[in-house]
């Protein structure tokens, strides 16, 4: 299938975008460099940045999935090696002289080697480390699991606390005596609407950086 030259020059273009882009230029000095206008350049960079993430977490994952892998393959060996170590160790004694020898054998009982086991709870401990199984729930996570009235709730609360904090150690205040407070600026309380973020003054999100 041929790819038109319409679609060449597109490709083109963001290859020398990213290239830019790496190299710290702004959106504007790209487009005036490129002879494109800034929302072209601004719409190459998130199919670019969409690419890569696609690009790392591929990787990411393919480099995981080898390293689970090995990690099963060390805890399938470390369990062999401790049945084996679980098993009577034997062994056999020669008495007599030549033509007239007994052999008297020996079976001592084992309780195992604890460090097989040490090495098991290190792959368990790893795979969990892999699988993020351990991790603390990131903002996103408690951001996805709450209603936005609860989700509104939280965030008032943790920055009221937080702002709380920073007046009472203004004031030498030692932590821990602080009493609640109003969210806002420090002379200008002010309600949070029902599905506003609370911010810094001027603070603004959405379109495109």
């Amino acid at each position: 299938m041929t790819t038109a030259p319409k679609d060449l020059a597109r490709l083109e273009r963001r290859r020398q975008v990213a290239e830019l882009y790496m190299k710290g230029w702004n959106q504007q000095a790209i487009a005036e460099h490129l002879g494109s206008s800034q929302p072209t350049i601004c719409a190459d960079l998130q199919q670019i940045r969409a690419e890569w993430k696609e690009t790392y977490i591929r990787d990411f994952e393919t480099a995981r999935a080898g390293e689970l892998a090995k990690l099963q393959q060390l805890e399938t060996e470390a369990w062999a090696g401790w049945d084996r170590s679980q098993k009577p160790a034997q062994t056999a004694v020669i008495d007599g002289e030549a033509g007239s020898q007994k052999a008297r054998r020996t079976v001592k009982h084992q309780v195992g080697d604890p460090r097989f086991l040490e090495l098991v709870h290190k792959c368990v401990a790893q795979r969990r480390a892999l699988l993020g199984l351990d991790a603390a729930p990131t903002v996103e996570a408690i951001d996805d699991e709450l209603a936005p009235g609860v989700r509104r709730d939280f965030v008032v609360s943790v920055l009221a606390t937080l702002r709380e904090r920073e007046r009472m150690a203004g004031d030498g205040v030692p932590v821990g005596k602080e009493q609640p407070g109003t969210v806002g600026t420090d002379h200008e309380p002010r309600e949070v609407a029902a599905g506003e973020t609370p911010g810094p003054p001027g603070h603004r999100t959405g379109g495109c950086d």
